[in-house]
């Protein structure tokens, strides 16, 4: 069984999963040849059961499928996990999908590229924007993203070249004066993220 497509619209995915998570935690995402299809079957307290479908080449580009099942694949995601993954994807040059295992169990991966830019040296004033990238866990990056409960006032990510995400999450005290900051970084705390890559 495997599935991996590029995602061309996280707009339209973001939206469809979004009229539903507030229904359930978790929904069903089953993959066709030609068709996504949303399903929530059982919402707590209610008999309203949802479903939706959109065409896989609105969403998704070089997109192959195989499955014993008629080239079918059933998987139960988080559905809030899912939407933050594609908003913080809307703005990247561009994103894949793939079915992975991990702990034996089949997840939706996302491997997101964004564009960056590097001094080249200590004397050169001007910047060269390359691309780097590096595949991560999906589950990992969803554990980072919970970080947005302490209201960071910036965050680094530092890619390295298909080795580790690395994540600087600055923290500041609004109600304390600014005299009292750490007169460098003009915060109070950090806390780093480090990820590292999936070797497939």
């Amino acid at each position: 069984m495997r599935m991996k497509a590029k995602v061309i619209d996280t707009i339209l995915l973001t939206k469809m999963l979004q009229s539903v998570e507030k229904l359930s935690k978790t929904c069903i995402m089953k993959f066709t040849e030609d068709k996504i299809y949303i399903i929530i079957a059982k919402i707590e307290l209610t008999e309203l059961q949802v479903w939706g479908q959109v065409a896989s080449n609105l969403l998704l580009e070089e997109f192959t499928i195989e499955s014993a099942n008629n080239n079918e694949i059933w998987i139960e995601v988080r559905t809030d996990h899912v939407i933050r993954v594609l908003k913080s994807a809307q703005t990247s040059i561009d994103i894949h999908c793939k079915l992975s295992k991990k702990k034996e169990l089949s997840s939706l991966s996302f491997n997101i590229k964004r564009m960056v830019s590097q001094n080249l040296s200590q004397q050169e004033k001007s910047k060269k924007e390359q691309f780097s990238e590096c595949q991560i866990s999906i589950i990992d990056f969803e554990n980072f993203v919970h970080n947005y409960i302490i209201n960071p006032s910036n965050i680094i990510c530092s890619i390295i070249e298909n080795f580790a995400v690395i994540f600087y999450v600055y923290v500041k005290n609004e109600s304390t004066p600014l005299m009292d900051y750490d007169q460098e970084t003009r915060q109070f705390g950090t806390l780093t993220f480090y990820i590292p890559a999936i070797i497939v």
